[in-house]
């Protein structure tokens, strides 16, 4: 062990195929031991290239949904309810794709799917608070503004009446 991990390390070079990627890779992603140095690093312009590339896109987009998901409840004060153990969660979801007989990325899909619809359900809700939140505060501006002016009309109709007896 030395000062610089808790934990002694080992570089492994995998190579499989093609069709075996996406099984390896979940199963590997499992683990939550591991960690992945990109070989496509030194060369930036192979990053268009690089194998599953669109598919890690993919995944970064639906990172970013998740935390303006989480942004948008922790303004409200909602509370999220997270699983008690992911890797129960992960399992029982893995399970449950299998039962369905979808592939892991219809799955996939699925989840990008609805998150996309779930983001601009709340971009369009949010939208339309703050257009309720603005007309709200344009009555309670024009209420303040019709109190005034009642005021006016009647120490001006008073003044005018007392002064005719």
């Amino acid at each position: 062990m030395s000062i610089f991990r808790s934990e002694d390390m080992k570089l492994y070079m995998l190579q499989f195929e093609k069709n075996d990627a996406r099984l390896v890779m979940g199963k590997l992603g499992e683990l939550s031991s591991l960690h992945f140095i990109d070989v496509f690093e030194d060369n930036k312009n192979s990053i268009g290239r690089r194998p599953f590339s669109s598919v890690s896109q993919r995944c970064e987009e639906i990172k970013s949904s998740i935390k303006y998901i989480e942004n948008c409840c922790n303004e409200y004060g909602i509370s999220l309810p997270e699983p008690v153990n992911w890797s129960h969660y992960i399992t029982a979801s893995i399970y449950d794709t299998s039962q369905k007989g979808k592939s892991s990325m219809a799955y996939f899909e699925d989840i990008e799917r609805t998150l996309k619809c779930t983001v601009a359900f709340l971009k369009n809700q949010i939208s339309k608070m703050e257009e309720a939140l603005q007309e709200y505060k344009q009555l309670i501006e024009r209420h303040q503004v019709f109190k005034i002016a009642s005021n006016i009309i009647k120490a001006y109709t008073n003044k005018y009446i007392i002064n005719i007896y």
